[in-house]
C-alpha cells in the first residue's frame, strides 16, 4: 500500500488533533526536545499511529512546520 503524499492525506480527525498537539509541543518544548511518545500521550493516541503515518518524529515535525508556514 502506497502512502499518499498530498495534503489531504493528513486531513483526518485524528491527524488534525495530532497536528495541533505536535505544534503545541514544538512551541512549548522546542523542536529538538519534542518527543513522539509525549505527543502521542497528549493526543491520546498510540505512538504506533504516529510512526505509521509519519515514520519518525522528524517527519512529523517537518509536516507540522510546513503546514504552519503554508499560509505565508
Amino acid at each position: 500500500m502506497e502512502r499518499r503524499t498530498d495534503e489531504t492525506a493528513y486531513r483526518t480527525p485524528v491527524n488534525e488533533c495530532l497536528f495541533k498537539v505536535a505544534r503545541d509541543c514544538i512551541l512549548a518544548d522546542e523542536y529538538y526536545q519534542s518527543k513522539t511518545r509525549a505527543i502521542a500521550e497528549k493526543a491520546d493516541i498510540n505512538v504506533a499511529m504516529i510512526e505509521y503515518q509519519f515514520r519518525s518524529n522528524q517527519e512529523l515535525s517537518e509536516a507540522v512546520i510546513a503546514r504552519t508556514l503554508q499560509p505565508l
